[in-house]
């Protein structure tokens, strides 16, 4: 008899941890809120810095941001994410004044992951450096991870309200074509460093603000 209630005994123990097993995982989801949300950074905080040290791109107008599908796995949906931006003058490049340059991230150029129940998130964003003004020129794509350097609240909190992340990428040469010719190619090349691999640039999502709360177990 004895034995048949320890038996009973350590099969209720068992069931009891197995609950408290299950409903810790499914507490500690990374995403409670799955949907999408829009991430926009601080207005006129850094989006890129070229690898001179010379010129930035700093207009993360009021509007611009991202645009953030996530399940509860926290992973993005690259599909139907997106991005946009405003163009920057980013003034005097070699003999041409007031040049445009623009950051943009391709159609399907966001991915990674959020957990806020760990107030976490890995983001790589494959984007493109346009300029206007002397001609036409694109850079030819590139990817850049970009790694979470401070949160609101704090980690552990299990939500995430603001984000700040930032990483380094060499950006591709420009690509010379019918509109970028190949004096401007190298101008831009040589003052931004373009290609330079010893060189990286940094680009930033400064002070990002949610439209609504990410939340995690």
């Amino acid at each position: 008899m004895k034995t048949m209630n320890v038996t009973r005994c350590l099969g209720v123990a068992a069931l009891v941890l197995s609950s408290l097993t299950v409903a810790s995982n499914a507490a500690a989801a990374p995403v409670d809120n799955p949907g999408t949300f829009e991430l926009t950074p601080a207005p006129n905080a850094p989006v890129l810095e070229f690898a001179s040290g010379q010129h930035s791109i700093i207009n993360w107008s009021g509007t611009a941001g991202l645009k953030i599908p996530l399940d509860s796995a926290g992973t993005i949906d690259t599909q139907n994410a997106s991005a946009w931006y405003e163009t920057e003058d980013i003034g005097t490049v070699g003999p041409y004044p007031h040049v445009q340059a623009r950051f943009v991230v391709l159609a399907d150029g966001i991915s990674g992951t959020i957990n806020a129940a760990k107030g976490h998130a890995d983001i790589q964003l494959t984007a493109y450096v346009e300029f206007t003004g002397p001609g036409h020129c694109l850079t030819k794509p590139f990817t850049v991870p970009l790694k979470t350097y401070d949160v609101y609240p704090r980690a552990g909190e299990g939500y995430i309200t603001e984000l700040s992340m930032t990483g380094e990428v060499v950006i591709p040469n420009v690509v010379e074509d019918s509109q970028c010719s190949a004096t401007v190619a190298s101008y831009l090349d040589g003052y931004l460093r373009l290609g330079y691999d010893a060189q990286p640039a940094t680009v930033w999502i400064y002070r990002a603000k949610f439209d609504h709360d990410v939340k995690g177990g």
